[in-house]
């Protein structure tokens, strides 16, 4: 890395920590200033419409934003939002050209899906399009994540998107996850295994939160038991738990239509004035985020379960297919 990218990275790294100090200090005036900031950092990404209504969220203290913002800078180590905050705004801003061209050549290059023998290799393989944001997921996390933390530590430039069953966060994986500061931890939720019950993800989600770690839950929808996870308890339940965000997935069962027409309540709902601090995401549901994807850089890398597969999808462009 030239003198010179050092020098903006450490800048954007010291803004980013002024800007959390400036949200415990006064929350409203510190969460405005921040959504400012990243305007400026992402000019030309999003329309003028969307910056918008992040701007009246962010001046509105009874908005699900608002809470959910506030209580990450209060619930969360700040030296893992300060390095996830730099890593994905570095590896994103439009300020680096160069980078950014080099990205669109390579990833235009290899738009269809490859494979790598490792996630040691798929991380090197991705960096060199210039690929810095990572989503793992699949079943072999239990057996692997000793592999797993080493490279996420390894790759302090990084940001890795971690899917786990509650079973498999214990107290030193959770330890060892904040310590790392570049991760983000998403805890699987069952239908069938309501989070208050043995063997379901109550103990992660303390776990979790006693290190102070960046959190949330992922649900895949595709049976009338899962619909569950719609409803306003089950939100809120999760929001006490310490969760920041629900990612929400839907099967491709009989019963899609009533999951979709329940998650779309459920996305209304979390536009009021009483929704929980928990932001709550679809990629089916909405647009902008599933072609805008920009966290972490042009293209992220979806790292699946038997093999290590790894998919290119480009923001600004349609997905390959």
């Amino acid at each position: 890395m030239s003198f010179e990218n050092v020098m903006k990275r450490a800048t954007l790294g010291a803004t980013i920590a002024i800007s959390l100090k400036e949200i415990l200090r006064d929350p409203k005036r510190g969460i405005r200033n921040a959504v400012d900031l990243f305007d400026c950092f992402t000019r030309g990404i999003f329309d003028e419409a969307f910056m918008q209504r992040i701007r009246r969220e962010a001046g509105n203290s009874r908005s699900s934003f608002f809470k959910t913002v506030s209580s990450m800078v209060a619930n969360v180590d700040p030296s893992i939002l300060k390095t996830v905050g730099t890593n994905l705004c570095y590896n994103r801003l439009s300020l680096f050209r160069d980078r950014e061209s080099r990205k669109k050549k390579a990833a235009a290059e290899k738009a269809q899906a490859d494979f790598c023998e490792s996630l040691e290799a798929a991380v090197q393989y991705g960096k060199q399009l210039g690929v810095y944001f990572y989503v793992v997921g699949g079943d072999n996390l239990p057996e692997s994540r000793e592999k797993v933390l080493d490279v996420c530590r390894q790759n302090g430039d990084c940001v890795f998107y971690l899917c786990a069953d509650g079973d498999d966060i214990d107290d030193r994986f959770a330890r060892e996850a904040a310590s790392a500061k570049n991760i983000i931890l998403a805890v699987n939720i069952h239908a069938m295994a309501p989070p208050e019950e043995p063997g379901g993800s109550s103990h992660a989600f303390i776990t979790l939160k006693k290190h102070r770690c960046l959190y949330g839950f992922s649900v895949r929808l595709d049976s009338s038991a899962a619909l569950s996870c719609c409803g306003s308890d089950f939100i809120s339940r999760m929001a006490r738990s310490g969760c920041l965000f629900g990612w929400y997935f839907c099967g491709f069962g009989k019963n899609r239509t009533r999951v979709l027409d329940a998650m779309r309540s459920m996305m209304r709902s979390a536009e009021s004035v009483n929704a929980p601090p928990l932001l709550l995401l679809d990629s089916e549901l909405d647009n902008r985020l599933r072609e805008r994807f920009v966290t972490g850089g042009r293209c992220y890398l979806s790292i699946g379960k038997k093999k290590t597969k790894v998919k290119f999808y480009l923001a600004d462009k349609k997905r390959p297919g």
